[in-house]
């Protein structure tokens, strides 16, 4: 998951709006969001690499979502070196981790512990958390007819936020970093949520979520790049800053595979989810994308020739569009 834009609200009649995008190599085996066999109460995608998940939330309302902190390999020294370069040349697990970081929202989401007894039981052996997972974003919360609540923490800062009242971003930096897609993103929230005090006068409280959900997915997909005197400086290659900068990532072999809306009101909680496939029978010509300023290509995005058709995610007919609709208790 690289980017999370989200409004929280608690104690409104819509507490919560939240749009996600997970970005992953095409090649890396996950099954699409659906109750969980071994845990019934659980929806949520799957990572079939190690088993865990980049958002879901479940029957009783706990919600988890994480992202991955891209850094520079000269790094805090008191951190494990971690070259961001490699994290997206490469579907392989990081070996150098011992652990994964989707098992930080299993373990909430499958869990009884509140979101700040959780958040402390991490953070109890700094040595743990800090080391043993590559960077990390985690959101948790809990969220029900006459409580929400929400929560932050990343493993290169010390402790935990409670979250108050606001619209949010999160990309592969800590919370509201001001990187350009986390500033237009939010801005798009503001206005979603004008617009969707404007959709208050319908009755029909599923045309008004319906037309939410179809706003906020707009938003997710939105490709445009950066430009480079406000991209971010995060040890990669200009070439690849330029091609992450967009919210919706469009390369041959890694890009935007998810987008998820979920919407809570004083009833209900929704969850859609769109997959995308890349065409991998195309390269991009996007020089943006694939040429530094020398004019030459790197792993990262393609071998290919640049003289082909851009190369586009397009939504993946098997896994395709899903929703669905929880009662909230």
């Amino acid at each position: 998951m690289c980017l999370i834009l989200f409004s929280y609200q608690p104690n409104t009649s819509m507490p919560l709006l939240l749009g996600a995008n997970r970005d992953e190599f095409f090649a890396r085996p996950t099954l699409p969001v659906n109750y969980w066999e071994d845990h019934p109460k659980v929806l949520a995608g799957k990572d079939q690499v190690a088993g865990g998940t980049w958002i879901g939330i479940t029957k009783a309302g706990r919600f988890a979502a994480i992202t991955n902190i891209r850094e520079p390999s000269n790094n805090n020294p008191k951190h494990r070196p971690f070259n961001a370069e490699v994290s997206i040349k490469s579907p392989a697990p990081d070996t150098r981790f011992l652990k994964s970081r989707g098992e930080l929202t299993r373990a909430f989401l499958t869990g009884t512990q509140s979101c700040e007894h959780y958040l402390k039981s991490i953070i109890e052996d700094p040595q743990d958390y800090q080391k043993s997972y590559a960077g990390f974003n985690l959101l948790v919360g809990e969220f029900t007819q006459t409580q929400q609540s929400l929560f932050y923490l990343n493993n290169r800062e010390e402790g935990f936020q409670k979250l108050t009242a606001g619209i949010y971003g999160l990309s592969n930096h800590r919370l509201n970093t001001p990187w350009p897609k986390i500033i237009n993103g939010k801005q798009a929230f503001e206005d979603t949520i004008a617009n969707n005090h404007q959709l208050s006068h319908l009755t029909d409280r599923n045309t008004v979520n319906s037309k939410t959900h179809q706003i906020l997915r707009k938003i997710l997909e939105n490709p445009t790049l950066a430009a480079d005197n406000t991209l971010p400086a995060t040890g990669l290659s200009y070439e690849s800053e330029k091609a992450l900068s967009a919210s919706f990532i469009k390369m041959p072999l890694y890009g935007t595979r998810t987008s998820t809306v979920i919407t809570i009101n004083r009833q209900t909680i929704e969850f859609s989810e769109q997959n995308y496939l890349a065409d991998s029978s195309q390269a991009s010509s996007d020089e943006n994308m694939l040429v530094t300023k020398n004019s030459v290509k790197e792993n990262l995005v393609s071998k290919s020739p640049v003289n082909k058709s851009p190369t586009k995610n397009i939504p993946d007919k098997n896994s395709g569009y899903n929703k669905f609709t929880l009662a909230l208790y």
